[in-house]
């Protein structure tokens, strides 16, 4: 009996410290024990209140595991939603990110084409106004060559009237000698004429030439060569290198030094002749027989008013020098 007791008290004891914590199944058992112990001194009315605790604690315990299950469950639910909702939020970030990726890509896309056909167009557009240019400067020449024969021809009619006038005028035919004297004037009317008009196509001329003063149509002569040397030739750089370092003022001196109007293909293979080309290079350049290249050079050397000794590239090379030097002093 004083055993049980002792086993009673140590039971309540625990409790009191379990209920601290809440520990509702030690409490079942505690009260389970206690219960049996009150069996077994015989007072059931205690053995019945523990029986009640212990009954108490276990629909407790059973609630509360049934509310954890309750709570997993919604929890577990819950999860999943989130779950799910990351997936989607994660999908429509990447689909956004793939949108402005092929947005951007198109953009600069755009942009490359624009730029390309805006450069395209200009080549176009430099490459008509150089063919104009040239087929303009080729019916010019033209122009001026069959005025130049006219007036040849004329020249020479005008020569055979006067033989024939000086002829008649021996001879005494005073008839014929008046119908002579009305055609003559009648040539020279035409003569004159022809005169002024040669005057006017050769100003025409003149004036092309001279807008090789500016620095437009200089640039574009550079460029022009500067093509043909890269296109044609292995050894371009340093052709190239002496093409640039040509100033403005050299077409002007080569003009002044040259007798008669120089053409603008006889400037550009100057220019050759100028910064070092050989005569090989100067006909592949140009596309011409390299006996050309030696029949121009003699017609240049004439033209600039050198003797057979002399040489056309240093007579070149020495203009040059000389508008650096003047280039330098102002």
């Amino acid at each position: 009996m004083q055993q049980a007791e002792s086993q009673a008290g140590i039971t309540n004891d625990l409790i009191d410290k379990y209920r601290k914590f809440g520990y509702q199944q030690l409490y079942a058992d505690n009260y389970a024990l206690l219960c049996k112990i009150n069996e077994a001194k015989g007072d059931y009315k205690n053995a019945l209140k523990y029986e009640t605790f212990k009954s108490n604690y276990e629909l407790e315990i059973h609630n509360n595991e049934i509310k954890t299950i309750e709570l997993q469950i919604i929890t577990e639910g819950k999860d999943a939603e989130v779950l799910d909702l990351k997936t989607q939020n994660e999908f429509h970030k990447k689909r956004s990110e793939l949108i402005a990726t092929i947005c951007i890509l198109l953009f600069i896309t755009i942009v490359l084409l624009l730029a390309y056909f805006y450069v395209k167009r200009k080549n176009m557009e430099q490459r008509t106004a150089l063919e104009k240019k040239a087929k303009d400067d080729a019916e010019l020449k033209l122009k001026l060559k069959n005025e130049q024969a006219e007036k040849a021809l004329f020249e020479k009619f005008e020569v055979l009237s006067d033989f024939h006038f000086k002829e008649m005028e021996l001879i005494g035919k005073s008839k014929e000698l008046e119908e002579l004297e009305a055609e003559k004037r009648i040539l020279d009317e035409q003569v004159e004429l022809f005169a002024q008009k040669t005057t006017e196509y050769e100003n025409l001329i003149h004036a092309q030439y001279d807008s090789l003063k500016g620095l437009p149509v200089y640039a574009v002569i550079k460029e022009d060569l500067e093509q043909l040397i890269s296109k044609h030739l292995k050894n371009k750089k340093k052709h190239i290198e002496k093409l640039r370092n040509l100033n403005e003022t050299y077409i002007n001196h080569i003009k002044n030094k040259y007798e008669g109007n120089i053409s603008i293909q006889y400037i550009k293979y100057c220019i050759c002749f100028t910064i070092g080309m050989e005569i090989a290079e100067v006909s592949a350049c140009f596309l011409i027989e390299p006996a050309s290249v030696h029949g121009l050079r003699h017609r240049l050397k004439k033209k600039f008013g050198l003797g057979s000794d002399d040489s056309l590239e240093l007579f070149l090379v020495s203009v040059h020098a000389n508008t650096v030097s003047v280039k330098t002093r102002d």
